[in-house]
């Protein structure tokens, strides 16, 4: 199984992360942008006529990219260490919130899915402030709904 990749354009910070586990791991890459691999969604970028897009696929939209950040937030809540949210009732809230979301994602509602996703921000830093949610896993989530905020604040619809 593959590994999730989470950038921080102001950190300069690869997070490698284990979909199947709580491994995790982080590389200092600096500030210039490298890019490599395969992408899981772009955000209004047009595809070329030439193969493999053609005349039939005239873009790639951001709901694909938007929903992978969601589901990785729930994977990684899922399959947290022992003792990373030690706040059950936190756990629950977020996910719960992440499920919702992935509804406003289906529906197009970015001002739904935005009032949504900056209060699971919220609540995560509030649970890292109150030892609900372990410091690590707690940045980790953050990261990667601060990356979904973001591209829902870029998306179409």
């Amino acid at each position: 199984m593959g590994r999730i990749l989470v950038t921080s354009g102001t950190g300069g910070v690869l997070s490698f992360l284990d979909p199947a586990g709580p491994a995790s791991s982080a590389l200092v890459v600096g500030t210039l942008p490298v890019a490599f691999g395969n992408f899981v969604g772009t955000v209004g970028v047009r595809c070329p006529d030439a193969p493999p897009c053609g005349e039939a696929v005239a873009s790639v939209a951001g709901p694909r990219a938007l929903t992978a950040l969601l589901d990785a937030v729930a994977a990684m809540i899922r399959s947290a260490a022992p003792g990373s949210i030690p706040d059950p009732a936190l756990g629950q809230a977020v996910t719960d919130a992440i499920t919702r979301s992935d509804g406003y994602v289906a529906q197009g509602d970015r001002p739904a899915l935005r009032r949504e996703l900056q209060g699971i921000l919220r609540t995560l830093r509030r649970g890292m402030a109150k030892g609900g949610l372990e410091r690590t896993t707690g940045s980790q989530l953050v990261d990667l709904v601060k990356r979904a905020r973001a591209l829902a604040a870029r998306s179409p619809g």
